[in-house]
C-alpha cells in the first residue's frame, strides 16, 4: 500500500521547484520500491530554465522513505501511538558542469555546509 504521505512530499517537492521556476529535466524521474525490504525512493533532477541537455547547474534530488517510518507512520495513524517520529529522508546533490574556469575553492566551500541542517 503507497501511503498518500510519500505520494504528498513528492508533490510538495515538486511544487517548490516549478515555483522556483526550476525546469525538471526529463527522463530523469525514477520511482522505486524495493520489494524485499519495502523501501520507497523517488528521484529526480532539476536545473536552470533554458540551459538544454544536459544542463550546466543540476540539483539532483532523492526522497527516502525507509520501511521503519513507513511502519512508525502507520503505527501512529492507526494506533495513535507514537514510539519512534516517522522520517522521510531528503538528498540534494548539486552539480556545475561544462565551466569555463576551474571555481574558487574557498568560495563554493562558504556556500555550502558540510553538514545537513538539524
Amino acid at each position: 500500500m503507497l501511503d498518500h504521505v510519500f505520494t504528498d512530499a513528492i508533490g510538495a517537492l515538486r511544487e517548490a521547484f516549478e515555483g522556483a521556476f526550476l525546469e525538471r529535466q526529463a527522463f530523469e524521474e525514477h520511482f522505486q520500491s524495493d520489494v524485499l525490504l519495502g523501501d520507497l525512493t523517488w528521484e529526480t533532477s532539476y536545473g536552470l530554465p533554458g540551459e538544454g541537455s544536459p544542463p550546466r547547474v543540476v540539483a539532483h534530488i532523492t526522497l527516502d522513505w525507509p520501511s521503519w517510518s513507513q511502519a512508525m507512520y502507520r503505527r501512529w495513524y492507526l494506533e495513535e501511538t507514537l514510539v519512534d517520529l516517522p522520517a522521510i529522508e531528503v538528498e540534494i546533490v548539486f552539480r556545475a558542469q561544462r565551466l569555463s574556469a576551474m571555481p574558487d575553492h574557498e568560495k563554493v566551500l562558504t556556500l555550502a555546509t558540510a553538514h545537513s541542517p538539524t
